[in-house]
């Protein structure tokens, strides 16, 4: 079918000498190195959603070429694992863009973990909505060190509730991870718990 039908014909504007760049649509790609494997993106991805990463790519950086604009001279993020990146830009810059990334619970976790490291707050958000979802199939004790580890509130709650409400008391493995302090709380309200429950 072509564009007969329209009622006004489709015109071609002249390209100027000097066409300017959009505000929106004109993106300058980044290469990062993490651990051994080099990654390129749009910047934007990054910088226009984490405070953090654009301070460091503001930071000076001698008379060379600067860093990030080519394989020779990408920009080095140490203390990462090139896995968690990966897993980070399958969210901010997925393949296909028409879909949902689909990540395990550890894939997830990989997310949050550097989404909160740069403070990507709407990147944040969406993984602590998608691992409420999965978490409550693992171990509550987990469930409390994610909690407090990512400041989840949800998390802790739902893993201190599993604890006090399950039949077994905390173990002396799971006080260590847990703390001694919490664990003594809870073994003081578990029994109320219980009993609460047989007279329903």
């Amino acid at each position: 079918m072509g564009y007969d039908h329209l009622e006004e014909p489709l015109v071609v504007q002249p390209m100027s000498q000097s066409p300017s760049r959009s505000e929106s649509y004109y993106w300058e790609n980044i290469t990062v190195q993490v651990e051994d494997n080099l990654f390129r993106f749009p910047k934007h991805h990054l910088m226009g959603r984490s405070e953090v990463f654009r301070s460091m790519l503001a930071m000076p950086q001698g008379s060379n070429e600067p860093e990030g604009f080519s394989d020779d001279r990408p920009i080095k993020l140490l203390g990462i694992s090139k896995v968690d990146f990966e897993r980070l830009l399958q969210v901010l810059h997925p393949i296909d863009a028409q879909k949902q990334p689909q990540l395990s619970t550890d894939a997830w976790l990989s997310v949050i973990r550097l989404s909160s490291l740069w403070r990507l707050a709407d990147t944040r958000n969406i993984s602590i909505s998608r691992l409420t979802t999965l978490l409550w199939k693992i171990d509550p004790v987990e469930r409390v060190i994610l909690g407090r580890k990512y400041s989840v509130a949800q998390w802790l709650s739902s893993g201190f509730i599993d604890l006090v409400h399950r039949v077994e008391m905390v173990s002396e493995e799971e006080a260590e991870k847990i703390g001694l302090e919490t664990a003594l709380q809870i073994q003081r309200v578990t029994p109320l718990s219980h009993h609460l429950t047989e007279t329903r």
